[in-house]
């Protein structure tokens, strides 16, 4: 099998960590971005990454959101913009998929219905990110979590199996630890909880993640949310997979959640305790401020509506 030629549509934080590692793999990608700034960094002097195995640059072809015309067809298409930009660019990137090409969201939210009612569910693929980072001045991208951690879920959203989930994963892996899954919407519900748990509360406090799980007072209004987020998916007919946080010890199981919500004292203080364990893991050069938060800081449209919304 050849090679795909890979596309990554927004080359932000999770965007450009993507492209950066597949680049270092030597897969044929290339990225598109809409924040000029950012573009002619990357093309001057290459995508810097901060990460914990240590720091590198990438050489990544790069282009302008008007230029994506003149690049060809691509077989694989990662979208990697904001919850909100979903619709819009589906639309622009859609016209340069291949014949049998194919959209994977590594978004927050849970974006796949959407972007299969206008590419259609043959050309979408279901993914979930589970790594941190961030960006903070063009060219540059920070990881936070440990590429040996939870990095991408993929599954075909009817959970059949396929050899392109199969092969999405495999070049994944190359970012991060990635497996196959047969219940992608349970995993993008329980990676909704991680967001819902988080994001919210970070943008309206300034506190890092790991300060909201360790802190005594928050961490079990953290655990309410989270089995909030557990019972909504119930509603919606969806078995939400465990809640992993990357860097959790064990994961937050709904069971557990649903327990803690209904008062049940031993769950919660249970459930408290792997939230301190993941903020403990978080610490230091690991220790991120949610996407949200980032987003607040630098006065940007949030992501609020598609996550606790």
């Amino acid at each position: 099998m050849t090679e795909p030629r890979i596309l990554v549509a927004g080359c932000g934080a999770i965007g450009g960590i993507t492209a950066a590692y597949l680049r270092r793999a030597g897969a044929d990608v290339t990225a598109v971005d809409g924040w000029f700034r950012n573009v002619l960094a990357i093309r001057s002097e290459g995508l810097h990454v901060s990460s914990p195995e240590g720091d590198f640059n990438a050489s990544l072809p790069i282009h302008h959101l008007d230029e994506v015309a003149a690049l060809g067809t691509f077989e694989v298409a990662v979208l990697a913009v904001k919850s909100y930009d979903t619709e819009w660019m589906t639309r622009l990137v859609l016209p340069y998929l291949s014949s049998g090409g194919y959209l994977v969201s590594a978004q927050n939210g849970i974006n796949e219905d959407l972007i299969a009612s206008i590419a259609g569910p043959e050309r979408t693929l279901g993914a979930v990110v589970h790594m941190n980072g961030g960006l903070f001045e063009a060219g540059s991208v920070t990881r936070y979590s440990d590429p040996r951690w939870d990095t991408f879920s993929v599954g075909e959203l009817d959970g059949r199996e396929s050899a392109r989930a199969s092969m999405v994963a495999e070049i994944l892996g190359a970012v991060g630890a990635s497996e196959i899954t047969r219940n992608i919407r349970g995993e993008l519900w329980a990676k909704l909880g991680v967001n819902t748990m988080t994001n919210g509360l970070a943008g309206i406090s300034g506190l890092r993640s790991p300060d909201l799980w360790m802190d005594p007072e928050v961490a079990p209004f953290v655990i309410r949310l989270a089995a909030e987020t557990a019972a909504v998916a119930t509603a919606a007919g969806v078995t939400m997979e465990p809640i992993r946080p990357t860097g959790a010890p064990a994961p937050l199981d709904p069971e557990l959640l649903a327990r803690s919500a209904r008062g049940d004292r031993a769950a919660m203080a249970e459930a408290v305790g792997l939230l301190a364990a993941v903020g403990a893991a978080r610490r230091g050069g690991r220790e991120n401020k949610a996407s949200l938060l980032q987003d607040v800081e630098k006065g940007r449209r949030t992501e609020i509506d598609h996550l606790n919304g």
